[in-house]
């Protein structure tokens, strides 16, 4: 019997368009994604990009906290090696599925393997690494996905959103930048001034 693997995206690994990035030749067809909440994490602007100077989401322990995500999977140990190149700055580490709830009814926790990247040094945004609009884009649009109310938690259960704020659409900083047409813009646009 194979292993298998699911991860927890709460952040950019939350957009299928995103993980397509990565993972070039994930069959869409078998891969579920299960919206859950996850308790005793804390989700934040918390980790400095490798690549770009910009701020990405991160979590780290709190047992006072709890927030929404994404369970993704099942993943091969190839793919997870491949996720694991990308998300280098951060530290995979399973995740014990009592922290976790499902918000689908009729959908149950799989018995496997279940893991979530941490932050592995909490920095917090500054002016030269800013949160970066193209990264919120990414983000919102795949909780959107889900759905609006989703996605209002997401952006509740997220912390540090006082940090430095740039927009980078017409010049893209973050390199898993999605194309989203002006509508979609707008929308995530509004979701903010609320």
């Amino acid at each position: 019997m194979t292993e298998k693997n699911y991860i927890i995206g709460y952040g950019s690994l939350m957009s299928l368009q995103s993980v397509l990035k990565t993972l070039k030749n994930l069959d869409v067809f078998k891969i579920n994604i299960l919206p859950i909440e996850i308790y005793g994490v804390e989700r934040g602007w918390f980790t400095k990009s490798s690549r770009n100077n910009f701020t990405a989401l991160g979590v780290v322990k709190n047992l006072a906290s709890k927030f929404n995500g994404t369970l993704i999977g099942p993943l091969s140990k190839k793919q997870m090696y491949e996720l694991d190149k990308r998300e280098k700055r951060y530290k995979r580490i399973e995740i014990k599925k009592e922290s976790i709830k499902t918000l689908k009814q009729n959908n149950l926790i799989p018995q496997d393997n279940i893991w979530i990247y941490t932050t592995k040094n909490k920095k917090l945004p500054t002016s030269r690494c800013p949160i970066i609009q193209t990264y919120i884009d990414v983000v919102i649009s795949g909780s959107l996905e889900i759905s609006k109310n989703f996605t209002k938690e997401f952006i509740e259960t997220t912390t540090g959103w006082d940090g430095i704020w740039i927009n980078d659409r017409k010049n893209p900083v973050y390199q898993r930048a999605v194309s989203l047409t002006e509508k979609q813009k707008q929308k995530i646009d509004k979701l903010f001034k609320k």
